[in-house]
């Protein structure tokens, strides 16, 4: 009986041990669960991570659009060929010139090619002397010309800016004007070479040989020695 009692008492001893250890854990919120007793863990949390970080990523990806094109449409297209606002500029180079057509005028009107315009205002024949004689089937013209610098540069002029040109349009039929007139022309105006300062003008006289009777006949006018076009006035000889 002592033995039985002996173990019955320590056996209280153990237990209140272990249910104050118990009861201390308890008191703290360190009790351990047993891995038997635990929750599975929850599969769908991670997913619902990717899909949160998706999502982030497309809003950021929609604002940055938005903005760009918010940017975009406050572009304004000014007159001087450029797309700006206050810091950007989007240049747009011109169009080339297009090569202007030719002019054909009659006595007494006015050709204008740039900077420079010229007016044939009188053409008569005049003829030749011992000295200057026009070769068979030609004639000596006097024209009398006037030229006019409209622009605020100097511009440079030149009697070889006029010739005559023949009906056939052959490169060899140009005529230029001559630096000595026959002695029927008197009036000692012929135009020469110089330059023409803002708004100035100068007059003087041509005298060409030219193809009698050819009523296609122009006298040609080529500022800039560019023989583009080859505006000019008809003759009508």
């Amino acid at each position: 009986m002592g033995m039985i009692a002996c173990y019955a008492a320590r056996t209280r001893e153990y237990k209140g041990s272990v249910g104050q250890i118990r009861a201390g854990f308890v008191k703290r919120g360190r009790m351990a669960t047993p891995a038997s007793q635990r929750p599975p863990a929850d599969s769908g949390s991670g997913a619902l991570r990717l899909v949160t970080l998706a999502f982030y990523l497309v809003s950021m990806a929609s604002l940055l659009f938005f903005a760009w094109s918010a940017l975009s449409s406050s572009l304004r297209y000014d007159r001087y060929g450029s797309y700006s606002d206050d810091q950007i500029y989007y240049t747009e180079y011109p169009s080339p010139t297009p090569t202007p057509l030719p002019v054909t005028a009659r006595i007494g009107e006015t050709i204008t090619l740039g900077a420079m315009a010229a007016t044939l205002v009188s053409v008569k024949i005049i003829a030749g002397d011992q000295t200057y004689q026009p070769k068979q089937g030609d004639t000596f013209i006097l024209a009398h010309v006037t030229l006019a610098n409209l622009s605020t540069a100097p511009q440079d002029y030149s009697s070889w800016s006029f010739m005559v040109t023949t009906s056939s349009g052959h490169p060899w039929d140009y005529h230029a004007p001559v630096y000595d007139a026959p002695a029927s022309y008197t009036a000692d105006n012929l135009l020469s070479f110089g330059r023409l300062g803002a708004k100035e003008s100068v007059a003087g006289d041509l005298v060409v040989e030219a193809p009698l009777g050819d009523h296609q006949a122009k006298l040609v006018w080529d500022p800039n020695s560019t023989k583009v076009g080859e505006s000019g006035w008809i003759l009508g000889l």
